[in-house]
């Protein structure tokens, strides 16, 4: 279940300005940790912004369990001024 959620996530846009981009996938039992990079833009200031980003993904019985995202919040508070 792992390598086939593992191999079947690309780049997302959620947004028209912002997107995430997995780089690196790391799978030990049910858990699966993404390495990658978030970046985009605000509409409001008009400010980029593009900072790294760790995704933590755990499963039980095949079934999402618990999902974290950790990046540099810093990041986005400057865009937003």
């Amino acid at each position: 279940m792992l390598g086939r959620t593992c191999s079947a996530v690309t780049t997302l846009t959620v947004t028209p300005s912002r997107s995430v981009v997995p780089q690196e996938f790391i799978a030990e039992a049910d858990t699966v940790v993404t390495l990658g990079e978030m970046s985009g833009t605000y509409n409001a200031t008009g400010k980029s912004f593009k900072t790294p980003f760790v995704h933590i993904w755990r499963f039980s019985a095949d079934r999402l369990q618990s999902f974290s995202a950790h990046m540099d919040t810093l990041v986005y508070q400057r865009a937003l001024q």
